[in-house]
């Protein structure tokens, strides 16, 4: 709801400046077009924000059982929104169903604040990739049997800035959405992969 609010905060301002700069030109002014343009860009956003708003109003803090694979699909839009469009936004998605306990609304945040720390830590031209997966246990190993993960990565050139993808407030309220769902937040540095950053969450038993 936060991110709503101010996404709906900042277009207001958007809306006033172009509103204005539209009564200051003539439709042959050169920039109109451009300030046309932006205009219809922030209608865009509009719906989206009020359907934001209609989402988080009938179902913030209902725990459901969900698809994993379908919740990360569904967000796209919002991502695909919230970062540049020099990036690419790509997806490998589990073949099998992926069960989840959880509030959908909250963890579509989650997802947007994983996807803006990746956007904000790659240089120029890029792409981000979610995978979704299910995670079983190592031979010795404890805590990661029936645990389902996300896993978003960078361009594979290696992020700008990892101090900023590692301390960003971003990823620090992942790390307590992950601890509230008695899941897991791995932060791993490989080259060249770059930086890859995974969430663990248990796999429900339906």
């Amino acid at each position: 709801m936060g991110i709503a609010h101010d996404l709906n905060n900042c277009l207001t301002g958007v809306f006033s400046i172009a509103d204005l700069c539209l009564h200051e030109t003539t439709r042959d002014h050169p920039l109109r077009e451009r300030i046309e343009m932006i205009q219809r860009n922030g209608q865009a956003a509009v719906v989206l924000v009020q359907r934001l708003f209609r989402e988080h109003s009938a179902a913030i803090g209902r725990q459901e059982y969900h698809d994993l694979n379908q919740l990360v699909l569904t967000n796209f839009e919002l991502i695909r929104w919230g970062v540049s469009k020099s990036i690419e936004l790509r997806n490998v998605f589990s073949s099998e169903a992926l069960p989840v306990f959880l509030d959908s609304i909250e963890f579509r945040t989650v997802c947007l604040h994983l996807a803006l720390n990746a956007a904000a830590a790659i240089p120029g031209r890029g792409f981000i990739e979610f995978e979704t997966g299910f995670a079983t246990a190592k031979p010795g190993g404890r805590g990661k049997r029936g645990m389902a993960f996300v896993k978003v990565s960078d361009s594979g050139r290696g992020f700008n800035s990892r101090k900023a993808l590692r301390d960003g407030l971003g990823l620090r309220l992942v790390r307590d959405f992950a601890q509230r769902c008695k899941g897991e937040l791995q932060i791993e540095e490989n080259e060249p992969q770059g930086t890859i950053v995974t969430l663990l969450m248990p796999r429900a038993e339906l």
